[in-house]
């Protein structure tokens, strides 16, 4: 079992983005899924600088636990 964890940033209620990455890593987790994860959180500190009434969509950002399950 696993814990997902979910962040959403506000914008536009009418158009939705989702990003995800799983969080656990079966053979070695540097290369599986350490970059998707780096890209996750990299992704949704920049646009967490974008002022909310500049950004285009609401963005939801998924760690998926337990994806070997």
């Amino acid at each position: 079992s696993g814990l997902n964890t979910v962040a959403r940033l506000p914008g536009p209620p009418e158009r939705n983005v989702l990003l995800f990455a799983h969080l656990d890593g079966f053979f070695s987790g540097a290369c599986d899924n350490a970059s998707g994860l780096a890209t996750l959180v990299g992704l949704a500190h920049r646009l967490a600088r974008t002022p909310a009434a500049s950004r285009k969509a609401t963005f939801w950002f998924l760690g998926e636990a337990a994806h070997h399950d």
